[in-house]
């Protein structure tokens, strides 16, 4: 018989706690990193745990273990077998296999300690109640950090590695770590029942704002386009459910209605504040959020807000967003322009101050104000200006500028980068300190792009820790002249230009890469010039962020990108680059444990794509193109029904992203799973698939968050995912049924019989 909640035991219930935490580590540690330590703490606590306390469990349950998740086993022997059948070995293939190992024991371990229903009922509502926690935390670190209330170091000023796994995760993992929330804002959902009393609904409605605030302004365009499918049909159920009376419908209704309010809200405000409110109020409001450091705040929502807009506007750059929201205004750097960590100076005083417009703030930098490696030299580098130019346009640009007296560096200039030719930069006299001087520049342009920037400099350094005195602009201005220059331009001028792009080319005409070269794509080109820079700038690393940076670069060089989306100047591609340290110390440990093979598997078919664009969608479709090429071009039929390994790895690695070392894959788990194991293999996975959808609604009317929780993780992983349990979070979810089932199995007369029979 099966035991009610009250009849479990104290032991019973403190284990199923822990291990409800641990699992919450397990789908929490994408969006806090440092919480994968948490979680192999806890699961190696477990098995010493399992195999002191239930070790005669151990061998009694795995019949039945091996029975319950017989095509979960296959899927991972099937990943596993064709890693050791591959040409070479994989580190990212290791990793996932030992992921996967990790998360079957993990069921194995759920299948030890929770054998009956009401021990996985239990299980169920700490899961839940954890999960609202988690997410809740997760949106309040998130927001603070996105308004610098606190930033990661904050968090962990002494533990570099805490604090770098920290920042660098839940700043490049925008998508993953955003799950959790969708995961509480689902249970804050269903949480709410007639006996909901009103300050417990307050409360939840609190709690569903800062996950909305959160989801919007995460930069995830899968987060937002969920976010609407979701009030959408919420919308429709509230309607429905004037229409139906059932029970559910009415609940759900009234639960979302403060939601959808809220949302609406939300949004009306987002559109009246930028588009209807002036830079004055835009600012006061800032303020009374008590937010210190405006530039940051609104550098960090521009550049989130960026990544929607450019799905619909791809042409539409950083700096033309920042001016949209925050309405530039020369006479403040608080407007938009101002950058880093200065301090805004209002009245502005000096000699010659008289020259500056009168009403501006000046924007004041020094050693405390950042800054990037530029070669030998350090620099701070501020956009003020970038647009669309075409030839014999005219670019002007002009800034005020002082100089203290005791500055001792180098150089403080207007610059101009990009199709532009001519003057294009002017200095201040640094012979002249202390003194209000005008910077000017008027250049002649290209077909391109053409940025404008505010720079100074200390040579031969790599930091500004030596820099003393500081430096002021104010009052910048920026102006395309679109009249064209009845003279034209010269040949020679078009020459000089294009020179970069000629020189970078010139294997490219010769065929390299495939046999015809009259079918090299523009993105074969770009990932080639992208290779060209990687070398030129001596980056002996496959860290991503430098080729992807390279990659842009070579993009913008062959005209593939006609607006800016380089967040540095031009100018950082004359110098070496920066080599990105790993500070994780199990990922460093695994590297070192498992080195990566760096030969080269020659693709033997001439694949070519059709088109390249810096949308989301297209960029996931070219893959998945590129995925179906490699099944009906290279592999033959012994492929093409068992697989062909993880070779296809390289291949998308040096394809879109110009490193013949890198892995990368499909971004779909569908065709993945058909490239490394071929029709068998995706056939397995495609029951299981159905498998986990049968259970899921057979199961719904008692586990309907569970339900949620997996549709939401499977929409976010079609999108990305390399294999059947990727990420963990995935692999987690569509396992989890099978344990579901095992457990009702025991308990439902129907089921039972059935087994039996």
């Amino acid at each position: 018989m099966n035991k009610n909640l009250s009849e479990l035991t104290v032991r019973q219930k403190k284990e199923i706690f822990f291990i409800s935490l641990m699992v919450i580590f397990l789908l929490c540690r994408a969006a806090i990193p440092f919480l994968k330590y948490l979680f192999i703490l806890f699961y190696t606590g477990f098995l010493v745990y399992s195999f002191i306390f239930s070790k005669d469990r151990i061998i009694k349950m795995l019949k039945e273990y091996i029975l319950n998740f017989y095509l979960a086993i296959i899927l991972v022997g099937l990943f596993i077998l064709c890693g050791i059948l591959s040409d070479k070995l994989y580190v990212v293939v290791f990793k996932d296999s030992v992921n996967m190992i990790v998360l079957l024991s993990i069921f194995f371990i759920l299948t030890i300690f929770i054998s009956e229903k009401a021990a996985f009922i239990r299980f169920y509502s700490s899961l839940i109640n954890l999960t609202i926690i988690s997410a809740v935390v997760i949106s309040i670190l998130n927001l603070f950090d996105l308004f610098n209330i606190l930033t990661f170091n904050n968090y962990f000023p002494k533990i570099d590695f805490l604090r770098n796994s920290f920042a660098d995760s839940l700043l490049t993992d925008y998508n993953f770590a955003l799950l959790p929330i969708f995961f509480g804002l689902f249970s804050v959902i269903f949480y709410f029942n007639s006996s909901t009393s009103k300050s417990q609904k307050v409360l939840y409605n609190i709690i569903l704002f800062i996950f909305l605030l959160q989801i919007l302004f995460s930069g995830s365009r899968r987060g937002v386009i969920l976010l609407f499918i979701i009030c959408i049909i919420l919308f429709f159920l509230t309607i429905a459910s004037f229409i139906k009376r059932f029970n559910f419908l009415r609940n759900l209704a009234s639960n979302s209605v403060f939601f959808l309010i809220e949302f609406s809200t939300i949004l009306l405000f987002s559109y009246l504040f930028v588009f209807h409110s002036s830079f004055q109020f835009k600012n006061t409001t800032l303020k009374l959020l008590g937010i210190n450091n405006a530039s940051i705040v609104k550098s960090n929502i521009s550049s989130r807000m960026l990544r929607y807009v450019s799905t619909l506007n791809h042409q539409i750059s950083l700096f033309d967003l920042n001016k949209l929201i925050w309405s530039f205004d020369p006479n403040d750097p608080d407007s938009g322009w101002g950058k880093g960590n200065y301090v805004r100076v209002f009245p502005l005083t000096g000699k010659n101050v008289e020259i500056v417009p009168s009403g501006s703030a000046g924007y004041l930098l020094d050693s405390t104000s950042g800054g990037q490696i530029s070669g030998q030299n350090f620099c701070f580098v501020t956009k003020i200006g970038n647009d669309e130019v075409i030839s014999s346009n005219v670019q002007t640009a002009s800034v005020f500028c002082f100089v203290s007296e005791d500055y001792n560096g180098d150089l403080v200039s207007i610059l101009s980068e990009g199709s532009t030719f001519g003057n294009r930069e002017d200095k201040y006299n640094l012979n002249k300190k202390g003194v209000w001087q005008k910077l000017n520049i008027s250049v002649n342009c290209l077909k391109g792009d053409a940025s404008v920037y505010l720079v100074f400099s200390k040579f031969g350094v790599q930091s500004f820790s030596k820099l003393k005195g500081y430096v002021i602009f104010a009052y910048p201005q920026y102006k395309i002249n679109r009249i064209v220059n009845s003279n034209g331009l010269s040949d020679n001028n078009l020459f000089q230009f294009n020179i970069y792009k000629t020189s970078s080319l010139i294997n490219i005409e010769k065929g390299i890469f495939n046999k015809e070269p009259q079918k090299i794509t523009e993105l074969t080109k770009a990932n080639i010039v992208s290779d060209y820079y990687i070398k030129r700038n001596k980056v002996l690393t496959n860290k991503p962020l430098l080729i992807t940076q390279s990659r842009t670069y070579a993009c913008y060089s062959l005209g593939l990108i006609s607006k800016d989306f380089l967040s540095f100047p031009l100018s950082v591609f004359n110098t070496t680059a920066t080599i990105l340290n790993d500070n994780d110390p199990i990922r460093k440990w695994i590297n070192k444990l498992v080195s990566e093979d760096t030969t080269f598997h020659e693709c033997k078919s001439n694949i070519v794509l059709d088109s390249m664009s810096n949308r989301f969608l297209d960029l996931r479709i070219v893959r998945w193109e590129f995925a179906w090429k490699i099944f009906t071009k290279e592999y033959n039929w012994a492929k093409k029904l068992f697989g062909g390994g993880f070779n296809y790895l390289n291949w998308y690695g040096y394809y879109f992203n110009g490193d013949k070392t890198m892995s990368d894959y499909p971004h779909n788990p569908f065709l993945s799973i058909l490239l490394y194991s071929g029709l068998f293999g995706l056939i397995v996975y495609i029951i299981f698939v159905f498998k986990v959808f049968s259970f899921y609604i057979r199961y719904l009317k008692e586990y309907k968050n569970l339900f949620a929780y997996f549709v939401i993780t499977f929409f976010f992983s079609f999108f990305s995912a390399g294999n059947p349990f990727d990420p963990p979070i995935m692999g987690f979810f569509v396992i989890l049924p099978f344990f579901i089932h095992s457990i009702h199995k025991k308990t439902d007369p129907e089921l039972i019989q059935f087994t039996n029979i």
